[in-house]
């Protein structure tokens, strides 16, 4: 039981670490309370992406189009982690973007991008998915160890 609190304790320390860091670099970054003149906003679903398709090199479209989803993978782990449904998961994973999104709107860091609240939250989903994925994998392994030494 001590291993297991430890391991919690772990994880959700972690999941701090990594929700501070994500803060960080999407709104407390460079520019944070500097006094921009004007609010940046896109609200047309699918602008950005397509734009990143037109005109984006390579590394730019990584960047900003599976860095978005990327980013939001460990929120989908940890609440899957934390038994989450999918729609929880995409409506708690939603509103997470939706708040570091105002936020940038508030601050005049970055922009609020639709798109962003859509790779984001897709993100969450697919992290969620995974480790679905992960968890029946290993289950299925663990079932086949078991069969392996009743049989010996």
């Amino acid at each position: 039981m001590d291993k297991f609190i430890k391991n919690r304790n772990f994880i959700n320390l972690s999941f701090f670490i990594y929700v501070a860091i994500i803060l960080k670099f999407a709104v407390f970054r460079d520019g944070f309370l500097s006094g921009g003149n004007f609010f940046r906003y896109n609200l047309a679903p699918f602008i950005e992406i397509v734009e990143l398709f037109r005109n984006a090199t390579p590394y730019q479209f990584g960047v900003i189009f599976f860095g978005n989803i990327l980013l939001f993978s460990p929120f989908g782990v940890f609440l899957k982690y934390k038994r989450l449904n999918l729609t929880q998961i995409l409506i708690f994973s939603f509103i997470f973007s939706l708040m570091i999104e105002i936020c940038q709107l508030i601050f005049k860091v970055g922009i609020f991008e639709i798109d962003d609240l859509m790779l984001n939250t897709i993100g969450a989903i697919l992290g969620a998915k995974i480790y679905q994925i992960i968890r029946v994998y290993n289950y299925g392994l663990e079932k086949i160890k078991k069969l392996y030494e009743q049989s010996l």
